[in-house]
């Protein structure tokens, strides 16, 4: 999928006039991209990484559910 997109906006960028607002788009849609790829990757370990999920209200909820 990354390899897709590396070849879809590399095309963008050969039939793309050279001119700022057209660097600026293809970089930016790239950007945008490449961070949802690496939120999508980040989700998959909620507990490590960067963005991490506390485990204790699932410890709780736990707790009250074998009362």
């Amino acid at each position: 999928m990354v390899f897709w997109f590396i070849i879809l906006f590399a095309s963008f960028g050969l039939f793309a006039p050279a001119n700022i607002t057209s660097v600026t788009a293809i970089f930016l849609c790239s950007l945008g991209v490449g961070t949802a790829i690496s939120m999508m990757t980040e989700l998959q370990t909620p507990f490590q990484g960067l963005i991490r999920v506390s485990s204790a209200p699932l410890v709780h909820a736990l707790g009250v559910i074998s009362q």
